[in-house]
């Protein structure tokens, strides 16, 4: 099972030593070719972007579990875009796992690793340092994510709940009772669950509103009674998801 890179693309050229390939349709670059047929290592249903995203490894589908329910990330995108650069007197490519689109007009791309020791492999550790040089010029924000990033507690126990429920239809009604409770400022999760619809599908249709961005729950110390929520404010500006690495 061989990598190839999509075919329908378009150059970007970006420094005198990089080149930003992308698909003309925004897509994924990267998909794993299986004879004459495409496949993916797993398809995830993006609520938030509208489209079905494939994802190469569980350590990509759980950064993108993050970008799903953060209203910080307004879109997202698997292998977005392939860079061609010149490195140590040779060509080499690159593509990042996952590109966030944040609010305010901000770029995070990820690259994601379960545990990386740069002692291990120099030529790629220098490959991602000149990666993130060509980021840095483009004004994006780049960062390896490790897997003490994604999977810290109880903020991911939080994410998959949230994610489980991302589907779920909410009526104008319930949805207008949510904004009118919280439209002068903070309430804590138990209040707006009060007056959400009864049972389990209180906590689907605020799972269902935090991923369409219509409201956010601080989830620091997980889905608790006392945890902050807001209404997301149109002129908001996002943060990065993951800081400190890369």
């Amino acid at each position: 099972m061989a990598i190839s890179v999509a075919q329908d693309l378009t150059e970007t050229f970006v420094t005198p030593s990089a080149e930003l390939i992308r698909r003309r349709d925004g897509g994924p670059v990267r998909l794993r070719r299986n004879g004459n047929r495409k496949t993916a290592m797993g398809i995830l249903f993006s609520a938030k972007n509208g489209c079905h995203l494939p994802w190469d490894a569980k350590t990509e589908l759980k950064v993108c579990q993050w970008a799903e329910v953060s209203t910080d990330v307004v879109s997202y995108m698997t292998q977005p875009h392939t860079l061609r650069m010149v490195a140590d007197g040779r060509q080499v490519t690159y593509t990042p796992d996952v590109r966030f689109d944040l609010a305010g007009g901000g770029v995070q791309v990820v690259e994601v690793k379960n545990r990386f020791d740069v002692r291990k492999d120099p030529a790629y550790s220098r490959k991602l340092k000149q990666a993130a040089q060509v980021y840095a010029a483009l004004g994006y924000t780049f960062t390896l994510v490790e897997s003490a990033d994604y999977e810290r507690e109880p903020v991911f126990s939080a994410i998959t709940t949230l994610n489980r429920f991302k589907s779920t239809l909410v009526d104008q009604p319930a949805s207008d009772t949510v904004i009118d409770v919280l439209a002068n400022g903070p309430a804590p999760l138990a209040r707006v669950l009060e007056v959400a619809p009864e049972g389990p599908r209180g906590i689907a249709s605020l799972a269902s509103m935090m991923v369409r961005r219509v409201i956010s729950i601080e989830i620091e110390h997980g889905l608790v009674a006392d945890a902050p929520v807001t209404l997301v404010r149109p002129n908001m500006v996002g943060t990065p998801l993951f800081v400190g690495r890369g």
